[in-house]
């Protein structure tokens, strides 16, 4: 596996830390700031550890108001807002 692959992979799997809460690691890509796609990625993965196997992403949204720091990790907190059978949403 490239070095590349492998950083992306870790980038994206974020940390749990209990209590839904989570840690993702910052990349810095040259530009002072997160990628926001980063921030997403990283923010539907954790959502993702909090659904029962078998269900999947069917939407997404989001809204950047700040830009998000490089030099730190980003400690991610999913709210279950709803857990059906079939259906669950986060937030």
């Amino acid at each position: 596996m490239s070095p590349i692959i492998a950083e992306l992979i870790v980038t994206l799997r974020p940390t749990p830390l209990g209590d839904d809460a989570f840690e993702a690691p910052a990349t810095n890509l040259g530009w002072g700031r997160l990628f926001g796609g980063q921030v997403l990625a990283q923010g539907l993965a954790a959502a993702a550890l909090t659904v029962g196997p078998g269900l999947r992403a069917h939407a997404v949204h989001a809204s950047f108001l700040l830009p998000g720091a490089v030099d730190r990790s980003s400690r991610l907190e999913v709210e279950r807002t709803r857990d059906g059978a079939s259906f669950c949403a986060r937030r």
